[in-house]
């Protein structure tokens, strides 16, 4: 496999039951080999995925995030707002709970209920064709999930304008919370590792090989911004509630650590297309 950032090959760093996963030497952006053909998408986002796996994360708003998506909008020039991957649209509705002028468009592979002020569409991103091109495009944590990273920036770009903007979040492997795993894993504590890389996410990027991919694709940063977590976004897969207990403030505790060293495990970055 060879690094879509770097264009060098990619070393194994860890060899799973149902998959490996790769590194790059320069760029430490990992991989994941999976086929991601009709069959993986049906299992990984079904009903289930939504409804259980990560229903905390689906139901639970960051508004924080929210805010600074408004403020940082309304403050720009007016023009047409995607959500790629826009899930149960929460993001959407807060905006035009907001602004009732905003331009919105949500579209993601699962169905959303109509809304007079949002186009809600159930589409594959990369067959989405749209008659006016947009100024904002906003992916929450959707880039992880795409198997070919250069040909999904390809495509936003050929549906922005001069000077769009691209506000992605996204997960960082480049925080305390992925270099614990990692160091767990080496002493065969697996759990967290197997975890994080969860075969959902095909790309994990670090803070640093985002932004150089960005810049390769002619994009230049403009801001980041820094989140707390909601540790209400959070799904436990353990149904004991001890354990549950247990996992939830050690995590809250690493979080809030990582936040002070401006380590987090997601992290929100706005670009602008050159």
């Amino acid at each position: 496999m060879v690094c879509e950032i770097c264009n060098r090959k990619l070393d194994v760093k860890a060899k799973l039951e149902e998959f490996s996963l790769f590194k790059c030497r320069v760029c430490k952006h990992v991989v994941t080999n999976l086929e991601t053909g009709k069959k993986y998408y049906k299992e990984t986002y079904s009903n289930q995925y939504v409804d259980k796996k990560h229903k905390n994360w689906m139901n639970n708003p960051n508004y924080v995030f929210f805010e600074k998506v408004n403020i940082f909008i309304a403050n720009q020039k007016k023009g047409k707002i995607l959500d790629s991957g826009c899930g149960t649209g929460l993001l959407l509705k807060y905006l035009n709970k907001n602004n009732s002028d905003y331009d919105l468009t949500g579209i993601d592979i699962i169905k959303n209920k109509k809304h007079k002020n949002i186009k809600f569409l159930k589409k594959e991103f990369f067959k989405f064709k749209p008659s006016k091109k947009f100024s904002y495009v906003i992916s929450t944590m959707v880039i992880e999930h795409v198997p070919k990273v250069n040909i999904y920036l390809r495509h936003l770009r050929n549906i922005t304008e001069k000077d769009a903007f691209f506000i992605v979040m996204t997960i960082n492997t480049n925080s305390f919370l992925y270099m614990i795993a990692n160091c767990l894993y080496k002493i065969g504590i697996k759990i967290p590792f197997i975890r994080l890389f969860d075969p959902h996410h095909l790309n994990h990027f670090s803070d640093k090989s985002l932004e150089k991919f960005l810049e390769k694709n002619n994009f230049s940063l403009v801001k980041r911004l820094k989140l707390p977590v909601n540790m209400k976004q959070i799904d436990f897969p353990y149904n004991n509630i001890i354990t549950k207990y247990i996992l939830y403030f050690g995590l809250l505790i690493l979080l809030n650590i990582e936040n002070s060293f401006n380590k987090s495990w997601i992290q929100t970055i706005i670009f602008k297309k050159k």
